[in-house]
């Protein structure tokens, strides 16, 4: 028997247009991984060696918890590099500091049943508020899901929806965040 699959373009690793390309399809199309939607979005390294050692290896446990978290490096339309870990803190992904900044629990029970969503399946979490600033953050260029509340490791990074930064230039902002993820099919 002869089995067809579907034909991938030939794709060169050094073309930076081409890598974004061969990561979506292997990450989404292969291990179907959340697309997020929106900005630039990048699961890094070390993300994906923390998912590829949950599922398939079952090498560690599986979390009941992650933390949200906010980035003030990178720019409202990009995200850090996938080789920058939050344990060597690159200035890509630095956080806020002071003002009461903290990262933000988002639990399992947080996320929303899994339903069709155009050709994929989704899942969202509850609005997530992080602490009201009591000093200037900055400006707040995307957000991360890391493996604890403080360094750990980062899931994966994105832009905010609508391409702009967050300016937290004074006490009393409140950031909000609905995570989610999204499959296609």
């Amino acid at each position: 028997m002869i089995e067809t699959f579907q034909s991938i373009p030939v794709l060169d690793h050094e073309n930076p247009e081409h890598q974004k390309r061969l990561r979506d399809i292997i990450l989404h199309g292969v291990y179907g991984l959340p697309r997020m939607e929106g900005g630039a979005e990048i699961f890094p390294d070390e993300g994906l060696d923390h998912i590829l050692n949950k599922v398939p290896r079952a090498t560690t446990a599986i979390q009941t918890t992650y933390y949200l978290g906010l980035f003030t490096g990178s720019s409202a339309t990009t995200v850090p590099a996938r080789t920058d870990a939050l344990a060597s803190a690159p200035a890509s992904v630095a956080e806020p500091s002071g003002g009461a900044y903290a990262r933000v629990a988002v639990a399992n029970t947080d996320w929303g049943a899994v339903a069709t969503n155009g050709s994929g399946r989704r899942t969202t979490s509850a609005q997530k508020s992080f602490p009201a600033s009591t000093g200037s953050w900055g400006n707040v260029n995307g957000f991360f899901l890391a493996t604890a509340s403080t360094v750990g490791v980062a899931i994966f990074y994105a832009n905010f929806d609508d391409l702009t930064a967050v300016a937290v230039n004074a006490a009393g902002f409140t950031v909000q965040v609905t995570p989610f993820f999204h499959i296609d099919g």
